[in-house]
């Protein structure tokens, strides 16, 4: 698992869109099923999850705390830009949080032209170098693909969350195979 969970806020750093990816997502699949499988038999003990005590599954609060708390965070950063080392250019962002990292993974953040804020969390070790230029890489196509599939789709209102199969399948075909390509890595 290279690419934890990706995350698309809004203009406003609302949370439209959250998606998680290996072996976590698995987990919060089997979780999904574990819960319909005790609504429909309430007598019967659940089936065992293989991932139990390895993961915590978080709350929908806790995703929305997680991204506007990075929303607030990154428009607090781009203030802290000295006067003399801001872009001149109007049609270019002025800075904010680029790449925080932390012991066990880096937060990746891409603003998109439209001021909507990609953000990852992924594994450094397994990049070579930083992981930031595969990141720029994989933000730029998976951008592409939110413009071809989202914000082309007739029934999307802007700025509303993200429910969109054709986004959903092309994204998970690329990441899964990011994620192929990279886990070889030493």
């Amino acid at each position: 698992m290279v690419i934890f969970s990706m995350y698309i806020l809004n203009k406003a750093g609302g949370l439209i869109y959250q998606r998680d990816f290996g072996k976590y997502a698995e987990f919060v699949q089997i979780e999904k099923q574990i819960a319909e499988f005790q609504l429909q038999n309430p007598n019967s003990p659940p089936p065992p999850n293989k991932y139990a005590g390895k993961f915590v599954k978080p709350s929908g609060n806790q995703y929305l705390t997680l991204a506007s708390t990075f929303h607030g965070l990154h428009a607090i950063s781009k203030e802290l830009i000295p006067s003399h080392a801001r872009i001149q250019n109007p049609e270019e962002e002025n800075g904010g949080i680029e790449v925080l990292d932390a012991d066990e993974f880096k937060m990746f953040c891409f603003n998109s032209p439209t001021l909507t804020k990609f953000f990852y969390l992924f594994d450094q070790k397994k990049f070579s170098g930083d992981g930031v230029s595969t990141m720029e890489e994989a933000s730029r196509w998976i951008y592409q693909c939110y413009v071809d599939y989202v914000m082309k789709n007739p029934f999307y209102e802007l700025e509303m969350p993200i429910k969109c199969a054709l986004f959903d399948e092309h994204l998970d075909k690329y990441v899964g195979s990011l994620n192929s390509s990279l886990k070889k890595a030493p």
